[in-house]
């Protein structure tokens, strides 16, 4: 009989951790309010990669062969299909056995942090603002709307554009994860021009995703703001953290 009672009252805790640390539920409305419930949060800043050394080598003879045959990869490039990678070609700087060991690699990158921060929280019924300093400085420029569900930056406004499901663990976070994200893109859809005139091009993206890694329970929140004028990259910030 206790043995029973025992293993009831196991099962009501471990169903009560769970529920605890489920965060995202499908509804960002009600789940932001409780993924910020604190005045302050120290963040790990993941913005670091543990790799195999070989990869770093292999990426380096990718970029140079490249570059030396930058208009035959933009063409080339036009051939790869939706979640595959490039067939091999000895432009590209590698034989075939080290690109496909490229290839395998790619999958064990893993994020790591670089170090540690605090972000302040100032939230009401409508609005949570964000504070932070040094590494975290983008983040003071978000403030998400509670009542539209959409995030200001800046100058922008950031709708909420979808769900996330990551239904492996084959990320930077060796995690199946599930979350929102809120974007402006301008155009609408970049990944749908001609590269081959990569000169003429002018694109401006800006990206809030938060989600929660299902291995640990905690918040990832990644900020992107990224702009191109005539070609040239003007703008390149990535701040990811969590919590």
């Amino acid at each position: 009989m206790k043995y029973i009672i025992f293993t009831i009252l196991c099962f009501l805790s471990l169903n009560s951790v769970k529920a605890q640390m489920d965060k995202i539920t499908g509804t960002p409305l009600t789940d932001l309010p409780n993924i910020f419930n604190q005045n302050e949060f120290t963040v790990d800043i993941m913005d670091d990669i543990g790799v195999d050394p070989l990869f770093n080598v292999y990426v380096e003879k990718l970029k140079s062969s490249i570059q030396k045959n930058y208009e035959w990869f933009l063409e080339y490039s036009k051939k790869i299909k939706p979640g595959k990678s490039l067939e091999y070609h000895p432009n590209f700087g590698l034989s075939e056995s080290e690109y496909k060991e490229f290839l395998g690699m790619t999958g064990g990158v893993e994020l790591l942090s670089s170090g540690k921060e605090k972000l302040k929280i100032v939230k009401n019924d409508s609005i949570i603002q964000l504070t932070g300093i040094n590494k975290l400085k983008a983040l003071s420029n978000i403030k998400i709307d509670l009542k539209n569900n959409q995030v200001f930056y800046k100058s922008y406004t950031l709708p909420f554009k979808q769900n996330i499901h990551v239904d492996d663990a084959d990320n930077g976070f060796k995690s199946e994860w599930k979350g929102y994200s809120w974007s402006f893109e301008d155009p609408n859809a970049p990944e749908e021009f001609d590269l081959t005139n990569i000169e003429s091009l002018n694109i401006k993206v800006v990206k809030l995703t938060i989600g929660q890694l299902n291995k640990n329970g905690k918040v990832y929140m990644k900020l992107e703001e990224r702009i191109m004028e005539n070609g040239v990259k003007t703008i390149d910030i990535q701040v990811p953290v969590i919590f």
